[in-house]
């Protein structure tokens, strides 16, 4: 994603010039009532939005009825039911939009001012609902804060980004204390991964405007899965809908030894019986073995013959250590997620398929009752 500044620098609009005249930012009232609305025209898909002053939720304007688009001034309906409030935009003229509002037998006056168009810089095509005047009102910031947890009696450090709870967005990232702070993630680097969440949200929020006209929803978490005095595990959720073709969601695990700050795999644990590792141009990737495939399956919760079916042909598989044995977790696509679960594999029963290193990260584990 393109990384964007808060205070990114702001560029007069030109890229419209040649569309409808009646696509822009505009503010007035709806009745009594002060709004801002966003009207973008686009060939197959125009659409729009409005929010009350001093609210974050925008109310989604589509076409309705008959409409010609650039040259005539199109009717709009408020979100996806048919029975919703309509708008009937009658006339514009020197910057002023005219129209009326109606909702059953109520009707109330729209009269709307254009708003000079300006984008912050990298998003001049954005769209309309991005530009500045329709979205300043709407984007937050976040305040980091930070605390002291502790997790099989070693303590750690969550700092979290405090959005306002209409904004949709959960970023947080883990860090840990004394001499282990400078060998994994210091405070400067904990605060300069907050501070790059907090560009990508902003990014999501105006790139699912552009798109949608709506502020994006990003999830970007980390929570201790476990601690133990030579590991580490992290559990990363990742989620998002900004401006792609559907939402995003994934799971990603992350093994760190203490001792050294290093990230470990602990697919690296497993001797060739259990694992097949394959180099590719980037990086590695990893699946079970049919023998080891075989024992997760039969570990399997109970579930319908579908999932079953899902799960004994993926190829992608995620793992990381519990005190008790290793988690296997397959990496189903996102339509198929509700077959997914987590199957922990004791370490009794998987012995002999670790190799020198996995038994020594084994013993370290166990060493210490966790």
């Amino acid at each position: 994603m393109l990384r964007l500044g808060l205070a990114a620098a702001l560029l007069t609009h030109c890229v419209y010039a040649d569309d409808a005249a009646w696509q822009g930012v505009w503010q007035g009232q709806l009745g009594a009532q002060p709004i801002t609305v966003c009207l973008q025209y686009r060939d197959n898909s125009s659409y729009g939005a409005y929010y009350l002053q001093g609210s974050r939720a925008t109310i989604s304007l589509r076409l309705y009825g008959n409409h010609a688009g650039k040259v005539s001034i199109p009717d709009w309906i408020e979100g996806d039911e048919a029975g919703n409030p309509r708008w009937t935009l009658l006339q514009l003229q020197n910057g002023l939009l005219t129209g009326v509002w109606r909702n059953d037998n109520e009707t109330r006056p729209i009269s709307l001012q254009a708003v000079p168009l300006r984008w912050a810089k990298g998003y001049e095509t954005a769209g309309i609902c991005a530009s500045e005047g329709f979205s300043q009102a709407l984007l937050s910031s976040a305040t980091l804060r930070s605390k002291t947890l502790a997790l099989n009696g070693q303590s750690y450090r969550i700092m979290t980004a405090n959005y306002p709870p209409d904004s949709h967005k959960n970023i947080s990232r883990i860090a840990l204390l004394g001499e282990d702070e400078l060998r994994f993630r210091s405070g400067r680097m904990l605060k300069a991964e907050m501070s790059k969440a907090q560009s990508e949200a902003l990014e999501c929020d105006l790139a699912s405007l552009g798109q949608y006209g709506r502020l994006g929803e990003l999830t970007d978490r980390e929570e201790a899965v476990l601690i133990a005095p030579q590991w580490l595990v992290i559990k990363h959720t990742q989620s998002g809908d900004c401006a792609g073709a559907h939402p995003y969601f994934d799971v990603t695990y992350r093994t760190i030894n203490r001792p050294s700050g290093a990230e470990i795999n602990p697919w690296q644990w497993l001797s060739p019986i259990g694992v097949e590792l394959k180099k590719g141009n980037q990086s590695m990737t990893a699946a079970p073995t049919p023998l080891l495939r075989n024992l997760i399956l039969k570990a399997w919760p109970p579930t319908d013959a579908e999932c079953l079916q899902v799960v004994k042909d993926e190829e992608r598989w995620t793992v990381y250590p519990d005190a008790r044995g290793l988690v296997f977790t397959p990496k189903l696509p996102h339509a198929m997620s509700a077959c997914s679960a987590e199957v922990l594999m004791p370490y009794a029963k998987i012995n002999k398929i670790l190799n020198a290193d996995g038994k020594a990260a084994v013993a370290s584990l166990q060493a210490n009752g966790n």
